[in-house]
């Protein structure tokens, strides 16, 4: 509640007020909401990938000294990103698929964050986020992801998660050969 939160920070409640004004127009820019309920709290509330998209802004990509929880920081320390970036470039290699390094680094917190996320069992819920169903390449590619988490994290991924995360990567990566039919498609 307020009271409780103005207390544990050390503020006052007139403080605590202005400030979840701000926090209310930082979470709407990601479709997000604070919703509060009097004697009970408060609580954020949205569709999952939004609540990805403001957790990678706030607290791995915008430069903000946000304190971890110590769960977070726990997995941020099991989390190997290089491992899961060799892999991750083996695979596009084995398809003949090309990615900047800017991407590359967007879908390693992509799977930063998903990892996190389904570890705290926050799911993509089917028909939520996806805009159309990913080619199989993309699949596949996100398939043997899945597997490798599965046998190096211990986590395993729902067919949603796989299919999301199949949509960003074919977001993010070019074909170094295409068929005649996807340049004639194309042009």
């Amino acid at each position: 509640s307020m009271d409780n939160m103005a207390e544990e920070i050390g503020v006052s409640r007139s403080t605590i007020i202005s400030d979840l004004k701000e926090v209310e127009q930082r979470l709407a820019a990601f479709r997000l909401s604070l919703k509060r309920r009097a004697h009970y709290g408060m609580k954020i509330e949205g569709e999952e990938q939004d609540f990805r998209k403001a957790f990678s802004y706030f607290i791995l990509q915008s430069g903000h000294t946000l304190q971890h929880t110590e769960d977070f920081h726990a997995f941020s320390q099991d989390f190997d990103a290089e491992q899961l970036k060799g892999f991750l470039l083996q695979i596009l290699k084995e398809k003949e698929l090309k990615i900047s390094d800017v991407f590359l680094d967007n879908i390693l917190t992509h799977l930063f964050i998903l990892l996190y996320r389904v570890s705290k069992h926050n799911f993509i819920v089917a028909g939520q986020a996806l805009q159309g169903t990913p080619e199989l390449l993309y699949q596949d590619i996100a398939r043997s992801i899945a597997d490798f988490i599965s046998s190096h994290y211990r986590i395993k991924l729902p067919a949603d998660e796989i299919d999301y995360l199949a949509l960003h990567i074919s977001g993010k990566t070019i074909m170094e050969r295409m068929s005649e039919e996807t340049k004639s498609h194309l042009r």
